[in-house]
C-alpha cells in the first residue's frame, strides 16, 4: 500500500463479502502511527454503508511508535458487529499518503449463513 493517497475523510475499501457477513477472521494492520499515539488511519468493518472502527490490538513487539505499528484483531469483534466490508479510512481533512511497509492482512474462515449460523467455509483476501 505504500505511496498510496486516501484523500480527507475518504477511504480505500479492502473487503467485502456481502452478502453474507464474516463469523470467523482476523485483520493484522501495520499502520503508519501519528503524534497522538495511535494510528494516523482506522481499519473500519461493518455493513457498508454502517461502518465504525474495528477495536484493534497494538502488537508491541512488532511496532516502531512514533513511525509504524502493528494492529490486529478477531472476528467477531468484543460488541459481535456485523461485518461485510472492511475499509481503510482516514479521519481527517487532509490527505495522507500511506509509507513504506503499510499493509492490511484479512483472513476469514468462516461465514454466517443468512439466519445467522455459521458456514463451514474458508475463504481469504
Amino acid at each position: 500500500m505504500e505511496g498510496k493517497t486516501i484523500p480527507g475523510r475518504n477511504f480505500i475499501h479492502l473487503y467485502d463479502s456481502t452478502p453474507s457477513s464474516i463469523a470467523a477472521g482476523h485483520v493484522a494492520a501495520h499502520l503508519p502511527y501519528g503524534s497522538s499515539g495511535e494510528a494516523t488511519v482506522k481499519v473500519v468493518g461493518g455493513i457498508a454503508p454502517d461502518v465504525a472502527p474495528l477495536n484493534m490490538t497494538l502488537v508491541d513487539q512488532m511496532s516502531i511508535p512514533g513511525n509504524i505499528c502493528m494492529y490486529h484483531v478477531d472476528i467477531p469483534q468484543q460488541n459481535r458487529t456485523a461485518i461485510t466490508d472492511i475499509a481503510l479510512l482516514n479521519p481527517v481533512e487532509q490527505s495522507i499518503i500511506l509509507p513504506v511497509a503499510t499493509s492490511v492482512v484479512i483472513h476469514v474462515s468462516e461465514f454466517a449463513a443468512a439466519g445467522g449460523e455459521g458456514e463451514h467455509t474458508a475463504a481469504g483476501h
